[in-house]
């Protein structure tokens, strides 16, 4: 009887212990997957964080192109007017500068790298597929960017001092002109659908940096077709990028990121 009591005892002694490891072991599985989900919780944050700032940019620069639509399409219809005379004429009259369209990089990098990683797979799903729309829409305007850059390259063709012009130029200036005119469209109207988005499903938008670019100046986009200056053929857009990069230099203060 003292024997099979002390076996008894022995045997609780024993269950104890395992069980206790067992706590254990149960307790820090369960801390581990608490720290872990921290983790995410964190990451998770700052990729929004960052995003914003991106998706800032984003929508401030398609607000930029909302209020450039009517002059863009206002200059497109003087150029018309321009081709329908050389038509009739079989000559260009004297031309000045055009001007150049309003480029911007539309950026998706960061969306890009938070798509690549694990990150991705914390997100709120509705939240993904929504900010996924977004980019989806810079996706066809970086498309749309580069087809106005060449359409308008093209049109550059009528600047100079005046020239005779053959009916097949026309129509392939036409068709320049008929390209831009889309771009112009499918560049702005995604810029408004991205901001309906945004709106409509509260996004992560850092509204600072929307407004930084909603409110840069397009004066010198919304100029009209200038006087010709003894221009020659053969020039094209962008003639004053060099110039102005080096007069506008970007700095972290100019880009807002100097702390």
């Amino acid at each position: 009887m003292v024997a099979r009591g002390r076996r008894g005892s022995r045997r609780r002694k024993f269950l104890r212990e395992i069980g206790s490891i067992v706590l254990g072991v149960l307790i820090a599985l369960a801390l581990g997957a608490v720290a872990t989900e921290i983790g995410w919780l964190i990451d998770v944050h700052n990729a929004k964080k960052a995003i914003g700032e991106e998706l800032g940019e984003i929508l401030g620069q398609g607000r930029e192109r909302v209020r450039l639509y009517p002059c863009v399409e206002r200059k497109l219809t003087a150029i018309s007017g321009i081709l329908d005379g050389a038509d009739r004429s079989g000559r260009l009259p004297a031309v000045g500068d055009i001007g150049n369209p309003a480029w911007r990089t539309w950026p998706h990098n960061i969306w890009d790298s938070t798509i690549g990683s694990d990150t991705a797979g914390h997100f709120n799903r509705r939240t993904l597929d929504n900010i996924s729309g977004v980019y989806e829409l810079v996706t066809l305007i970086n498309r749309y960017t580069d087809e106005e850059i060449d359409a308008w390259r093209r049109l550059y063709a009528i600047v100079g001092p005046g020239r005779a012009i053959s009916r097949d130029e026309v129509v392939s200036l036409r068709d320049a002109l008929s390209s831009a005119r889309l771009s112009n469209r499918m560049i702005t109207g995604s810029s408004l659908r991205m901001s309906q988005i945004a709106k409509a499903y509260d996004l992560p938008v850092n509204h600072e940096t929307v407004a930084q670019w909603a409110n840069s100046p397009i004066d010198r986009y919304c100029a009209p077709i200038a006087e010709p200056k003894g221009e020659g053929y053969g020039e094209s857009i962008m003639g004053d990028m060099f110039e102005r990069a080096q007069k506008h230099p970007i700095t972290r203060e100019s880009l807002g990121t100097s702390k």
